[in-house]
């Protein structure tokens, strides 16, 4: 991931009222995969998964393409994400929400033929935190 941008957020950050501390956002994320090899690779067709403190928050397919020889192709992904799978006894989303900070991590796997006997594997591993008060992504760090 090269870079994150917050779409839209939505979040209740109190646990008066029969409301339950939540969040839901919308990321623009851009990536890039680099081909260092002197022939063409295929990409296959995978998926991101952006987690709240080691909980699923959401998932996104990202479909598979081509990469010229010694080239570096860049695309985006919507990421939907969402606290419907954070326990509902979560001591920390409330404390987080109150802070006006939210940890995430991001994780993909790439597969790839470089032809039709070669096939590799890399990994993406991201961490961001989103400032819920200024609506910005603080570092992002892969």
């Amino acid at each position: 991931m090269s870079s994150i941008s917050l779409v839209t957020l939505k979040y209740v950050n109190s646990s008066c009222c029969e409301l339950s501390p939540s969040f839901t956002m919308v990321f623009n994320a851009e990536f890039a995969v680099k081909n260092k090899n002197l022939i063409d690779v295929k990409v296959k067709s995978s998926e991101a998964t952006v987690s709240y403190r080691g909980t699923d928050s959401g998932t996104t397919p990202i479909n598979g393409i081509d990469v010229g020889s010694l080239q570096k192709e860049k695309f985006n992904v919507t990421l939907h994400v969402d606290s419907d799978n954070v326990p509902s006894n979560d001591t920390h989303l409330l404390g987080d929400l109150q802070s006006k900070n939210l940890t995430f991590s991001a994780y993909a796997k790439f597969k790839s033929e470089v032809n039709w006997i070669l096939k590799k594997s890399s990994r993406m591993n991201c961490t961001f935190v989103v400032d819920i008060e200024t609506r910005k992504i603080i570092p992002l760090k892969c």
